[in-house]
């Protein structure tokens, strides 16, 4: 494998040719995609069981008509994307620290909100809680919006190139704070146990 990796550098590149297919049918587009390889290159040492020699391009003219011999529908349920697992928001948390270094731990926040019911693992995932689904009802939704995480980023980001005033950032932090606690504890909704 090494001598092959070695050999393969002195091997021109591989080439292939792509063509796209843009298809109206019924008013929906269709797109096929289909390549096949012009120069093997540097594949006939490293993948010399993968070529695909002789496969002719497939040709189209543009504005051609071609006929519809069959539909079919087959109806499906998109998929969620995949709930979060701890070592997923602790790299998360990680770049962020790097960013910024004053950004509290990970792996505390995690296990303070395992501690106090909000999230609870399920085969290695995080999900919230009904606890945990009130507490996002019941906060105040500036408080959830990315603008407010993005307009807080840039304020910490000011201040690791101290171009910022920390104490006017927590100072501003916990002002917010006290109102949106505040909030909730006048709002009408009901935290229900």
């Amino acid at each position: 494998m090494i001598v092959r990796r070695f050999l393969a550098l002195f091997y021109p590149e591989y080439r292939f040719e792509t063509i796209k297919v843009t298809l109206d049918i019924g008013g929906e587009t269709f797109i096929i995609r289909d390549t096949v390889e012009v120069d093997q290159g540097f594949k006939t040492i490293t993948h010399p069981e993968n070529s695909d020699s002789g496969k002719q391009l497939i040709h189209f003219d543009q504005g051609q008509s071609l006929p519809v011999k069959q539909v079919a529908f087959d109806q499906k349920m998109t998929e969620p994307p995949a709930r979060y697992s701890e070592a997923d928001l602790l790299t998360k948390n990680g770049e962020i620290r790097s960013r910024h270094p004053g950004h509290p731990g990970g792996a505390d926040i995690i296990e303070r909100l395992l501690q106090t019911e909000v999230l609870e693992r399920k085969n290695g995932r995080l999900y919230p809680t009904p606890k945990g689904k009130q507490l996002i009802d019941l906060v105040n939704s500036d408080l959830k919006s990315p603008e407010l995480t993005a307009k807080w980023e840039k304020q910490l980001e000011d201040i690791a190139y101290k171009n910022g005033n920390p104490k006017a950032f927590l100072q501003n932090i916990r002002k917010q704070t006290k109102q949106l606690v505040l909030e909730v504890k006048n709002s009408d909704k009901s935290y229900k146990i």
